[in-house]
């Protein structure tokens, strides 16, 4: 039976956007700026960071986490708290003709996790490592992100959505005769991929507003970037072009198919950057090469690319400022305001150089 969950709220629709962004902007008024960022980073100990949380906005989640302990996981419990109640406000004050565009923004960290649970499950990863991992989702509750980790089998994974009867099961469950023959991942994460771009896609088919041109615009660049993600790995594969055009995802702004397959049969990483040369994306793949190279890490490029991705979305309420536009900047600010703070305890808690975390983080 599919269970309740947080995005099925009864609310009041009779709000018009005028009152959901001025809303909006007061929400975003208390997001951490640079300068707080840049001091959590500082902080030289877990507790002290800690300490330094519970002076936000995140204190009454903070303190309520911590009779868990003072730990890295009580933090993911107080962001995951706070995200859910941040969501479930928005959703409350959002005009009806917006509510499905951002149920569709929210389902991208759904996407994120249910990848991650898939990898944890297929290498075997315990409970713990896996949502270790995961972001706060947007229809899938903390409770059930825990028991999708504790699964055990990508098949389990599977199973268990289809019992919920979540949509995400259909896609995936047609994916798993190819994850079965030859024991790889990209089935099951392109078909999550199609399903979400496709589901978006239909949504966005019978608008017309700028709501839609800039959801539409969000998910070209997405889109595109995910491409860009697969041809970086595809490099050196020496799969046949036929089989190559079947990892193309549909709806990018900028990578047809056939752009698409010259770059995934590009020699290296240098070949892939000179083709998109003529592309928006040129100037932050050249910004990231330097350091590229010197790693040797292909994350050092993606993590440019997620900068874009987030940059692309806040700069795109402009596009639409009287609409649902400021919502979904907003939502997305408030995501990679928790990846941040993720990123710096983690960081802290592993020992990673501050340099290294301050490069990790997405600062707009």
């Amino acid at each position: 039976m599919r269970r309740p969950r947080a995005t099925d709220v009864e609310v009041d629709r009779s709000h018009d956007y005028g009152y959901c962004n001025a809303r909006i902007r007061g929400m975003w008024s208390h997001l951490l700026d640079r300068g707080s960022l840049e001091q959590l980073v500082d902080a030289e100990t877990l507790d002290a960071q800690i300490r330094y949380l519970s002076g936000t906005p995140y204190k009454a989640d903070i303190e309520e986490a911590l009779i868990y302990g003072h730990t890295v996981a009580s933090v993911d419990r107080a962001l995951r708290a706070n995200v859910g109640r941040t969501w479930l406000v928005v959703l409350k004050i959002l005009p009806e003709q917006g509510v499905g565009l951002v149920k569709a923004v929210l389902a991208n960290w759904d996407i994120f996790d249910l990848k991650t649970i898939l990898r944890g499950a297929h290498t075997q990863l315990s409970q713990a490592e896996i949502i270790d991992s995961l972001m706060p989702a947007a229809t899938l509750s903390a409770a059930e992100l825990s028991e999708l980790a504790a699964a055990g089998s990508v098949r389990s994974v599977v199973d268990t959505l289809a019992t919920w009867r979540m949509p995400y099961s259909r896609p995936l469950d047609a994916a798993l005769p190819e994850y079965h023959r030859n024991g790889e991942l990209a089935p099951l994460e392109l078909a999550l991929d199609r399903w979400y771009y496709s589901s978006v896609a239909a949504r966005l088919q019978h608008r017309h507003d700028a709501g839609k041109r800039l959801v539409a615009s969000v998910v070209g660049t997405m889109v595109d970037i995910e491409n860009l993600r697969t041809a970086f790995r595809l490099i050196g594969a020496e799969l046949t072009t036929a089989a190559i055009a079947e990892y193309w995802l549909e709806g990018g702004a900028h990578i047809s198919q056939p752009s698409f397959v010259s770059l995934c049969e590009a020699a290296d990483i240098e070949g892939i950057l000179n083709a998109m040369r003529r592309t928006p994306y040129a100037k932050t793949l050249e910004a990231a090469a330097v350091t590229y190279l010197q790693e040797g890490s292909l994350s050092v490029l993606e993590r440019a690319l997620e900068n874009l991705t987030t940059r692309e979305v806040l700069a795109a309420r402009r596009l639409d400022p009287l609409g649902v536009g400021v919502v979904v900047a907003f939502l997305w600010a408030k995501q990679n305001e928790v990846s941040n703070i993720r990123i710096a305890v983690t960081g802290r808690s592993v020992g990673l150089p501050e340099e290294r975390m301050r490069r990790e983080l997405i600062l707009v």
